[in-house]
């Protein structure tokens, strides 16, 4: 079963956004890790009225719901996790 870990603070804090990500994200791509032998899957949304956090990416593995840890992906993070294939692209998304 895919579930967050609660007991983490920072992710409690950011269920709402983690929320978005997972429930109406802009973008899904999933890919093959060869060495772990395990489908991995990224969702992205970007909020355009954020002040500190405009991406969030979630990323799904056997271990659950993985937000980034860094709070904040930049444009460069966002083209280094678009590999593999697009699953989904929201049609008013612009990449």
């Amino acid at each position: 079963m895919i579930a967050i870990d609660l007991t983490n603070g920072e992710m409690r804090r950011r269920l709402p956004e983690i929320a978005r990500a997972i429930k109406d994200p802009d973008e899904i791509w999933a890919f093959w890790d060869v060495e772990k032998k395990e489908l991995f899957r990224f969702y992205y949304v970007r909020f355009a009225d954020a002040k500190t956090h405009p991406y969030v990416i979630c990323r799904t593995d056997k271990t659950g719901w993985i937000p980034d840890r860094s709070g904040f992906a930049t444009d460069e993070r966002i083209s280094q996790m678009r590999q593999g294939t697009l699953v989904y692209r929201r049609a008013d998304h612009a990449s």
